[in-house]
């Protein structure tokens, strides 16, 4: 069974499995100007950490859609505001914008590639 663990207090182990949630995604490759960079900071680190000790990082379709969802969402919400008039999720803004989104999910899947089981990424 999973075990939610605070990065703060947590030191991951030599070949651990370890599967982040969204949320530890977005703090890594979503920072928005000054939110929360404490946060930021440390998953950065913890990050780090557990690539030194050769864990294995899962991810999952899911996990992707929810990374893709919500970077994608904010990123036109904060472009509606310097584009008035402009309306269109779609035809406005996404298809102008999506190559540069498969360049980030690649680098996500590099670091989940680490797993003994491919299937799983």
């Amino acid at each position: 069974m999973p075990v939610v663990q605070n990065i703060s207090e947590y030191q991951p182990s030599f070949n651990e499995n370890l599967f982040f949630d969204n949320n530890v995604w977005v703090y890594l490759f979503c920072p928005f100007a000054n939110f929360q960079k404490a946060k930021q900071r440390d998953y950065s680190v913890f990050l780090k950490s557990a690539q030194q000790k050769k864990c294995a990082i899962y991810i999952n379709s899911i996990i992707l859609s929810e990374f893709c969802n919500y970077w994608l969402q904010t990123e036109f919400k904060n472009w509606l505001k310097k584009n008035p008039g402009k309306t269109d999720y779609k035809k406005d803004w996404l298809y102008s914008k999506i190559s540069m989104k498969y360049v980030i999910f690649a680098e996500i899947i590099g670091y989940a590639d680490t797993g003994k089981d491919k299937n799983i990424i």
